[in-house]
């Protein structure tokens, strides 16, 4: 299959709908009143009784001939069940609004359209609930905002909630809509406003946007409302979070100054939208000075587990308690680290399987020049227990950092920094195992000689993304980023250093790297003249090049610091949504949370690997308009024949007990040769066109293995099945 088939192919999916314009909302998802969310399946949709039905956690969705009606569970306290029914009714310019008119139902993969005359009206079942979006083919006639018009039926209470509406049933359950964005082909985006009175809800653009807006319009991600998490006092500040996929709640953690010589450790619990729940939890609170608070999450005891250095006059110790995700429920505090040498910078990762109980827990000895990692053990109490205690480096080392959680794999990446001498700072990196065994020598990622620094990272176990700061002329610094995958014979550099914030004359460092699936969310600090900005930025996980750019995150106009991050996918989590927490230092200090939804395509397996070496397969950014889109095969039979199979339809061709998805006989067939380190890619261009959101391909990797075979048929071992399905 060459490039230009696939070109072609694309072109002729996308060209069946012109889409020149695109209002995106985000949808009807759950967020509990309570503090544990109602269970309920992962999201699927099917149909029952005739009609299209979406299923997810805590709410089911019935698409009726004219629009949806989102069913919210509510628990056997409800006498019924509470509803919302939306309709697309009108259309215009100002207040000259017509009716759109009646269309059709089409239902296909993961999405239900309604095709109207005056454009289609879209509904994706995604982890979080239901993402809504309309597709304007022609613009209406006039002049004034564009405004799209839903009638809305419900006995819930309706009210403004952040960027959008939060419908309620008080005491019981409550679900929000999220902000209206518009965004055009040149990727200007413009934020709108919903409006809801007297029944009807109306999405509006403005009418300068709209009058010099280039056809057609793309998806962008959007930004959940900005929250107060924690303010009681000008106090507040270094917040970490992590997500627990069980309970759907966060937990951020936090400084809590009282003098400079009393520093306690809070905590507060979120819900899955990042609204505070509860009091704060105080984690340590014992008048000693207890600072930098790191959070992770153990999936299979459904517990945060929490570490933080305490300082003394004369040492510092690292210390550690678990929090039960649904209760908030401390468990006892741990002494990791102790004695007379001074050991802190401590950061921890969890573990997203259920196969195993332990978080692994990083911090340097500066006393002795090391970088120290033990096993967390957390028991069905909530306690904690060292174990495996294991010298990671050694000599000029300081400031590591850890892979938020293993991925499926159970392997991390954990970073430090060296020095060579004054200026002189390299970031370097070891992949390990749960269990501490050290898979790979120590890589660097920047032997330049240059001052870096701040280095951080997230991954899925396989793949990893790196950001530091390296300095700029002068005294600033600008943002770099560079990605490594765990090959057959090692660690591979999977790109080379990619500058990713540049501004000049700005002082700008990485506070946080995010793995969301099809991307990698880097979080970062401007600071120019005093005054502080946040930004995120959604990379390539391979070639760290840009897949939704960067967006300034405006939580305050000029006084946004320490932007943490965390994406739910580190905890187990079939998502590719984040929560972004950042200090506000106004008038006083507080803490303001924030969610992100990355747009870069929903992946699922749908198959197992067979076989010891048919490699890991992976997409990256499947967005409607990313050139550097590719299907990537990892650590497969080194130089061997490989093929990848990439069908629209299935066959589940069984092999013994392998099975082949894709349908062979209507599929594209990619034919190469893994290289040394057994990977091997297909890249394919997907068309800046939004049409092509919704196109869903099932893709299998089959790699030539003579001798021991998972599959005898085809002599062959198999990856694993990806759905794919692009944004």
């Amino acid at each position: 299959m060459s490039h230009s088939r696939s070109d072609v192919v694309l072109n002729r999916m996308h060209q069946r709908f012109a889409a020149p314009f695109l209002i995106v909302a985000t949808g009807l998802a759950q967020i509990p009143d309570s503090a544990r969310p109602l269970p309920g399946p992962e999201p699927t949709l099917g149909v029952h009784g005739g009609e299209p039905w979406a299923f997810g956690r805590g709410c089911k969705t019935r698409f009726t001939a004219t629009g949806p009606e989102f069913h919210v569970a509510a628990g056997p306290a409800a006498a019924t069940t509470p509803t919302v029914r939306l309709a697309w009714a009108a259309i215009g310019r100002g207040d000259d609004l017509l009716p759109i008119g009646n269309g059709d139902r089409h239902v296909e993969n993961a999405r239900v359209e309604y095709r109207r005359p005056g454009g289609v009206e879209c509904y994706d079942v995604v982890p979080g609930g239901i993402e809504q979006s309309f597709r304007l083919d022609s613009l209406p006639r006039g002049s004034g905002d564009l405004v799209v018009r839903q009638t809305v039926t419900t006995a819930m209470q309706v009210e403004p909630f952040g960027d959008g509406l939060r419908f309620s049933t008080p005491g019981l359950v409550h679900c929000t809509l999220g902000g209206v964005t518009a965004i055009d082909a040149d990727g200007r985006r413009q934020a709108g406003v919903i409006r809801h009175r007297d029944g009807v809800i109306d999405y509006i653009v403005p009418a300068d946007f709209v009058a010099t807006a280039r056809l057609p319009l793309l998806i962008d991600p959007l930004l959940g409302s900005a929250t107060i998490v924690a303010n009681a006092s000008n106090a507040e500040r270094k917040a970490d979070l992590a997500f627990d996929a069980t309970s759907g709640a966060w937990l951020m953690v936090y400084e809590f100054v009282f003098s400079a010589t009393d520093i306690d450790i809070y905590g507060r619990r979120l819900d899955g939208a990042g609204v505070a729940m509860g009091s704060p939890l105080v984690l340590e609170g014992s008048g000693a000075n207890d600072i930098d608070p790191q959070v992770a999450n153990v999936n299979s005891r459904d517990r945060f587990v929490v570490v933080w250095n305490r300082q003394t006059a004369s040492d510092s110790d690292v210390q550690a308690r678990s929090v039960d995700a649904a209760t908030g429920t401390q468990g006892p505090v741990l002494i990791v680290a102790t004695g007379t040498d001074s050991q802190g910078r401590a950061d921890i990762g969890g573990e997203a399987t259920l196969v195993d109980q332990d978080a692994i827990c990083v911090w340097d000895n500066q006393t002795q020049d090391t970088i120290e990692a033990a096993q967390l053990v957390v028991e069905a109490n909530g306690a904690l227990v060292v174990q495996d205690l294991t010298t990671i480096a050694a000599g000029s080392v300081g400031s590591p950092r850890i892979s938020k959680s293993g991925g499926t794999t159970g392997r991390f990446l954990i970073n430090w920094m060296v020095e060579f001498s004054l200026g002189d700072y390299d970031p370097y990196g070891m992949i390990v195992d749960r269990e501490l065994n050290q898979l790979t020598g120590n890589v660097v990622f920047d032997g330049a000689v240059n001052f870096t620094g701040e280095v951080t990272n997230d991954g899925d176990g396989q793949n990893w993304a790196v950001a530091w700061k390296v300095k700029e002329a002068g005294i600033t610094h600008d943002v770099a980023a560079r990605s490594m995958h765990l090959g057959a014979g090692g660690p591979v550099l999977g790109s080379g250093i990619v500058p990713i914030e540049t501004a000049a004359g700005v002082d700008e460092r990485p506070t946080g790297v995010s793995w969301t699936g099809g991307s990698v969310v880097v979080a970062s600090e401007s600071v120019f003249n005093g005054a502080g900005s946040t930004n995120v930025r959604s990379i390539d996980p391979i070639s760290c090049g840009d897949c939704e750019g960067s967006h300034r995150v405006l939580f305050q106009l000029t006084d946004d610091f320490h932007l943490a991050v965390a994406s739910r996918r580190a905890a187990g989590a079939d998502s590719d949504e984040a929560l972004l927490v950042a200090e506000g230092r106004n008038t006083s200090t507080n803490l303001r949370a924030r969610q992100w939804r990355s747009d870069d395509g929903s992946t699922r397996i749908e198959a197992p690997a067979c076989g010891a070496r048919g490699g890991v397969i992976s997409t990256n950014c499947a967005r409607a308009g990313n050139a550097g889109f590719a299907v990537r095969c990892q650590a497969a039979s080194a130089n061997s024949a490989a093929i990848l199979v990439m069908s629209r339809q299935t066959a589940l061709f069984g092999c013994g007990t392998c099975r082949l998805v894709p349908d062979p006989y209507a599929a594209f067939l990619h034919v190469t040769t893994t290289d040394a380190a057994g990977d091997a890619a297909f890249a394919v261009a997907i068309p800046p066109n939004i049409s092509t959101s919704g196109i869903g391909f099932y893709l299998q990797w089959v790699v030539a293995q003579p001798v021991t075979p998972g599959c005898y048929a085809l002599g062959s071992d198999l990856s694993a099945a990806l759905r794919t399905i692009i944004q």
